[in-house]
């Protein structure tokens, strides 16, 4: 009887797509869980992760693309236009768009303006980021308190920010106003 091969390093955990990619690492965690479970003993064959070669890649993807994704090694963040399959170099802030796991930054219109939260000197900057240009208007400051835009609601007809801190729901009055 053949078995189905896995693949699987803690490794891949760390790739972060955009919301509208199907890959995510919860997806893989999910994944690890259920190959952990009694009932899949014995059902598939580990196989230790390897750098792919050149041509292995070139199987699923064009080379153009495969070369295109190489030219980003020396890079810290890159970003793939999705329409295009342009690469374009990450200047500007780009944690909230990596910050995004389990549900998509909240809108805050006009289009490409999102709700985010950065920690940042030992305290949190909540206000509106814009994914054309990777700026954030900062609108409020909370010292020595530290979270990430997956741990924040806005409410803005209300003037309140609603966030997760060591478990705890709080919320902080904000001014909205462009």
């Amino acid at each position: 009887m053949e078995r189905t091969g896995i693949v699987r390093d803690v490794r891949y955990l760390d790739h972060q797509a955009n919301t509208y990619h199907p890959e995510s690492h919860r997806r893989l965690e999910v994944i690890h869980q259920m190959l952990q479970e009694p009932g899949m003993k014995g059902k598939f064959v580990e196989i230790q992760p390897r750098l792919a070669a050149r041509e292995e890649l070139e199987l699923i993807h064009m080379p153009r693309y495969v070369q295109f994704v190489a030219a980003t090694a020396d890079q810290e963040y890159a970003l793939l236009d999705p329409d295009t399959g342009k690469l374009i170099p990450a200047r500007g802030e780009v944690r909230p768009l990596v910050q995004q796991t389990f549900r998509p930054l909240q809108t805050a219109s006009p289009a490409f303006d999102y709700w985010a939260a950065i920690p940042k000197d030992k305290g949190t900057v909540v206000g509106i980021y814009n994914t054309r240009n990777f700026n954030i208007k900062p609108v409020l400051t909370l010292p020595n308190i530290t979270f990430d835009s997956m741990d924040i609601w806005v409410d803005a007809a209300e003037g309140k920010v609603y966030f997760v801190y060591e478990g705890h729901l709080l919320a902080a009055p904000i001014k909205v106003g462009r």
